[in-house]
């Protein structure tokens, strides 16, 4: 039972450090609907949907980093890096959509299939000559729907980028990583003048083709949330637990009532934002897992609190934090982030 419940807490806080880290760049509020993003209405059918806003990334990114002029160099150095060596300048791609189809493999994994499109002040020709120079010569040209489309073999994915990282230790152990989960060519095409897509060479397909759309579930999911810097929607294929490194027992029985996610991530008033909700199928799931939940927050919370270390003191206080409620068949996950938290969770992250 001790290994369920810290394997729970563990997904609590790799949540809240993942998606922290996500909302710590963005700033204000708007009342725009994150569904209104006229890029999703160019994905094809998928399980889950992200939308994001570029233009406030690359804006807040370097006010965000203000205390730390190492990491703030460090970000535009990279930045710059990667438009010497592509001629992609991807800080002038404002908007962001990708969509993501799921399907279960053997034992409790998961085939995840993404395409995504970014669009912004770029000519949509010169980035696709760019992409092929990156290739170097490894692209084949395909023609889909009238659009030209050009896939690099998996092979040769994992060749370029074992040729062009770094040799560190730590980049060898992502190389290797990347390799044992890279099964698909990829591919990328110009969707118009300034709007390019790229992702599994299939879901890029799927995109010219444009014989499918996404679902009117997930566009109303995503709609619910006013847009932040991300916003993301996602439909729950045989339920949470399958996704959760945990049993299948009484709470993977309790995660399997959830059958969507919708959520949000913004900046408001000096204080980042998370909101997450989950759908169940009834309304007494939603109270029985809100009940769950607030056991194993205060259990965290408690746990965490008493460790020496400043990271799981950070995590005790994320977990205080998290605010929980039940509306019908929905529970609610709702989380203020402190700037002086903020700074640490890139701090974590950084290391």
């Amino acid at each position: 039972m001790i290994r369920k419940v810290a394997a729970a807490i563990a997904v609590f806080v790799l949540m809240l450090n993942i998606v922290g880290a996500f909302v710590a760049i963005a700033h204000g509020q708007t009342s725009q609907k994150a569904g209104a993003n006229p890029l999703v209405s160019m994905l094809p059918a998928s399980d889950a949907v992200v939308v994001g806003d570029g233009k406030r990334f690359f804006t807040e990114a370097p006010k965000l980093l203000a205390a730390n002029q190492q990491g703030l160099a460090e970000l535009l150095a990279k930045l710059d890096e990667v438009q010497a060596k592509t001629g992609i300048d991807v800080r002038k791609f404002d908007t962001f959509a990708a969509g993501v189809s799921m399907a279960m493999t053997e034992g409790h994994g998961q085939k995840i299939d993404p395409v995504a499109i970014a669009r912004g002040s770029v000519d949509s020709a010169q980035v696709i000559e760019a992409a092929k120079k990156a290739t170097e010569g490894k692209a084949k040209e395909e023609s889909v729907n009238g659009k030209k489309m050009y896939v690099v073999a998996a092979k040769d994915v994992m060749e370029l980028a074992k040729k062009n990282a770094p040799a560190t230790a730590n980049q060898k152990n992502i190389q290797d990583k990347v390799a044992q989960h890279t099964m698909d060519d990829l591919a990328f095409a110009a969707l118009d003048a300034n709007t390019v897509a790229f992702g599994h060479a299939s879901r890029v397909r799927q995109t010219l083709e444009a014989k499918t759309k996404v679902s009117d579930e997930l566009l109303g999911l995503l709609a619910k949330k006013p847009a932040g810097i991300v916003n993301f929607a996602a439909k729950v294929p045989g339920g949470l637990s399958a996704m959760l490194p945990l049993d299948n027992d009484e709470l993977g029985a309790i995660l399997n009532t959830v059958k969507a996610v919708y959520g949000s991530a913004d900046v408001a008033n000096g204080q980042a934002l998370v909101s997450l909700t989950a759908v169940t199928d009834k309304a007494n799931q939603a109270e029985e897992l809100k009940g769950t939940l607030e056991g194993l927050r205060d259990l965290g919370k408690s746990l965490l609190g008493m460790s020496p270390g400043a990271d799981k003191k950070l995590y005790a206080r994320l977990l205080g934090n998290l605010k929980l409620a039940n509306v019908g068949n929905e529970i609610n996950l709702d989380l203020a982030i402190p700037q002086s938290d903020v700074d640490a969770i890139v701090a974590i992250l950084k290391k």
